[in-house]
């Protein structure tokens, strides 16, 4: 019995000296969750809509996330800065084009859906299109961009929607030069 209490005393010792030493180890430790929601990298066209045909589908308002999914009948997209073939030739510049989204409910849907939780790692640092939409309902116009990732982007359903949501093209303009001679459509 002398033996057994011996033991157990150099074996409360070692816990207790291990446990104060800093050996013992530490609890599991919760991973800290995000504290709030991404927000856009950008809330503008990455190339500025100018044409006043244009504005009056898409104007200049800041864009914001699209909060509470109703079905609009009228929700528009606009475009500008892309090459586009004119007359046989490719140009650059000017060219902007405002389509109407046909039947728009499954892709406000989508960007009804909440932005993704902030990214507490690095994110690549150039700039996305938001994929700007404009919603038009009683005369009033609000911009809305497409719900973004952990790191600001727009996510990959967001993009899928936007990019096959069946468009009608209203007004378009191309008021811009042929590429010089050293570019090639194949390098744009």
């Amino acid at each position: 019995m002398r033996g057994t209490r011996g033991a157990a005393t150099i074996a409360l010792a070692c816990l207790l000296v291990a446990g104060l030493s800093g050996c013992w180890p530490d609890p599991p430790r919760p991973h800290p969750s995000p504290t709030s929601l991404a927000e856009p990298q950008n809330r503008e066209p990455l190339d500025p809509i100018t044409e006043p045909e244009v504005l009056e589908s898409c104007p200049d308002v800041a864009a914001r996330h699209f909060d509470g999914f109703v079905s609009y009948e009228f929700v528009y997209a606009c475009r500008a800065g892309e090459h586009r073939p004119s007359d046989g030739v490719t140009t650059y510049g000017d060219w902007q084009v405002a389509y109407r989204i046909v039947h728009p409910h499954s892709v406000l849907q989508v960007y009804a859906l909440p932005n993704d939780a902030r990214s507490a790692g690095p994110c690549p640092t150039y700039l996305a299109d938001p994929l700007i939409l404009w919603v038009h309902e009683r005369g009033t116009v609000v911009a809305i961009y497409a719900p973004v990732d952990e790191c600001g982007f727009p996510r990959d359903d967001a993009v899928f929607a936007y990019a096959n949501a069946d468009r009608h093209v209203l007004v378009e303009f191309d008021q811009g030069v042929p590429l010089d001679e050293r570019d090639t459509p194949a390098e744009h």
